[in-house]
């Protein structure tokens, strides 16, 4: 992997912001179109949080969370990365830890997709025998559900079914371990992405609505409130950057873990700011917390992560230094 220069970087970061800012359509192929996927496998700890945390910030929609899956499953050769570009990743529903089960003669599934299967194939990981593997599938025998959940503008599909021997491939050289901690690194940048906005959105709120003759801002209360969200955000930042160094695997989990915790404040604290233009259907800070919240649930919540880290933590019987997670 080769680190790009702070040149490159930038000028990919204005064209990115380009691709998502007022864009309501799925931004995937626009993405693609700029050099997503290259820059990915050129450099992915730069570009992932700098992708995610735009599309966060815009609350824009797009499938490149398949492409982090389909690159931390990469069994070493870019044909394999390349010859996915049409293929549909199914991530696990929230509180499972694979979208798929392995036994005898058959593959059970039921995950989230983002994207439709252009060739047909449904790639995901599946469990068998207490050990994660790779599954290459005929995404023609599963039954693809619309979710109108939450977040509809999200465009999650259901995809669940089973498929007998002869309709999928195990892919033993395929690091399926390595896509849980990959999406949840991704996705802790788009919550923080999200939390940024809605903190932005408030504190320019308060320094505007005006109260006793003086804009709410310079109040205490209001003061506290927006800079708790500042801090917890500034803190998943620097975490999320510590994850891809040491242990990735707990790296990742304390990273969403603490975007999740900085998303779920700034929800609380920027609609108390906010007040009651905040319920509004016409305010946006709404669709920002539905965003989230679905964003949250996905690759573990915000609460099922802690239980995890916490029992991961008395398991070593000692809390890591920064970068030797």
């Amino acid at each position: 992997m080769v680190a790009l220069d702070t040149e490159t970087l930038e000028l990919f970061g204005r064209t990115v912001r380009a691709v998502l800012v007022a864009a309501d359509d799925d931004r995937t192929a626009a993405l693609e179109e700029i050099g997503w996927r290259d820059i990915l496998v050129t450099d992915s700890r730069a570009v992932v949080p700098l992708v995610f945390g735009i599309q966060g910030e815009a609350r824009a929609r797009s499938a490149v969370l398949d492409d982090v899956a389909f690159d931390a499953l990469r069994p070493g050769s870019a044909e394999w990365f390349e010859g996915l570009a049409t293929a549909a990743y199914a991530h696990p529903s929230p509180g499972s830890d694979a979208a798929g089960r392995l036994a005898g003669d058959g593959l059970t599934v039921d995950g989230l997709a983002l994207r439709e299967a252009g060739d047909g194939r449904a790639v995901l990981v599946a469990r068998e025998e207490g050990a994660f593997r790779c599954v290459v599938a005929d995404a023609r025998a599963l039954t693809r559900d619309p979710i109108a959940g939450l977040d509809p503008s999200l465009g999650l599909v259901r995809v669940h079914g089973t498929v007998g021997k002869g309709g999928y491939d195990v892919r033993a050289d395929a690091a399926a371990d390595a896509v849980e901690p990959a999406c949840r690194r991704a996705l802790a940048s788009e919550l923080l992405g999200l939390t940024s906005t809605m903190l932005e959105s408030a504190a320019e709120y308060a320094g505007q609505r005006r109260q006793f003759g003086q804009p709410i801002g310079t109040f205490q209360a209001v003061k506290h409130r927006l800079a708790d969200v500042l801090v917890a955000r500034n803190a998943g930042v620097a975490v999320v950057d510590e994850a891809w160094n040491g242990d990735e695997s707990l790296g990742a989990a304390v990273a969403k873990c603490l975007a999740g915790r900085a998303f779920l404040l700034a929800a609380e604290n920027c609609l108390q700011v906010l007040g009651a233009i905040g319920f509004t259907i016409e305010h946006d800070l709404h669709r920002f917390i539905l965003r989230g919240t679905v964003l949250d649930a996905l690759y573990g919540s915000t609460r099922r992560l802690r239980r995890e880290i916490g029992a991961e933590l008395l398991q070593r019987d000692r809390v890591p230094r920064p970068g030797v997670l």
